[in-house]
């Protein structure tokens, strides 16, 4: 089965790995054979995420095991789906809201900066949708 990495750099003027040379290394070292390795290092986004990886997929129809941020799988699934690949949602990366993480004081900045991957992911789901990247706004089946 191989193991595809998709993505580049998410500065829009600026490939910092345009070969993939840092997630090819890191894969070889967990053990992932060199010749299971497919890498699309050119994307900047999640949408040019799976629209550059389709011509390299061994085949859209099938069942591909999507592997990203928990905050971030409603969207990537929703432009999976609008591509037509088949994927299966494996979140990870999950923020806690436990109680011991929670704490009072006054320092504003790092509480708000705590809040701008939340504010990314609404922002991104709202200008996919508003250009027809995706289907839904906010995909109530993917989790």
């Amino acid at each position: 089965m191989p193991v595809i990495f998709s993505g580049g750099s998410d500065f829009l003027r600026l490939k910092v790995d345009p070969n993939g040379h840092f997630a090819r290394t890191l894969l070889s070292a967990i053990n992932v054979r060199n010749d299971r390795i497919i890498i699309e290092s050119q994307s900047r986004n999640t949408y040019e995420n799976f629209l550059l990886m389709k011509s390299i997929l061994p085949k859209l129809k099938g069942n591909h095991l999507l592997v990203t941020s928990d905050f971030h799988m409603p969207r990537a699934v929703d432009v999976a789906r609008k591509q037509r690949i088949d994927v299966i949602p494996y979140p990870v990366d999950y923020r806690s809201s436990k109680s011991h993480f929670r704490q009072w004081d006054f320092n504003a900045y790092e509480h708000i900066e705590v809040l701008e991957p939340a504010w990314r992911e609404w922002i991104g789901l709202t200008a996919y949708y508003l250009t027809g990247k995706t289907s839904e706004w906010l995909p109530s089946d993917v989790k």
